[in-house]
């Protein structure tokens, strides 16, 4: 698997967990947007983007959680290497 691939499998807990909030673009973006940026959320965004991509194919329920994805990635990102320098500075 390429590490800039997004999709991941997921099992029948997961899309019986998650398909709730994909039901429409208020329910995911209420549920998507109260989570913390954690690795743990990050999987479970990628997760929904495959339940999604699998299931209805919304491109626009798709690029948000995308968004959201790239977002926490970004701040994990940033939260590490600026850790770094203050432990070196």
């Amino acid at each position: 698997m390429s590490s800039l691939e997004l999709v991941v499998k997921y099992n029948k807990a997961d899309l019986s967990r998650l398909q709730p909030h994909l039901a429409n673009w208020v329910k995911t973006h209420a549920y998507i947007r109260q989570m913390e940026t954690t690795e743990v959320n990050m999987l479970e965004l990628r997760k929904m983007m495959s339940v999604e991509i699998d299931t209805r194919g919304n491109v626009q329920i798709v690029t948000r959680l995308r968004s959201r994805f790239i977002a926490m990635r970004k701040q994990l990102e940033d939260q590490l290497l600026f850790s770094k320098l203050a432990a070196e500075g």
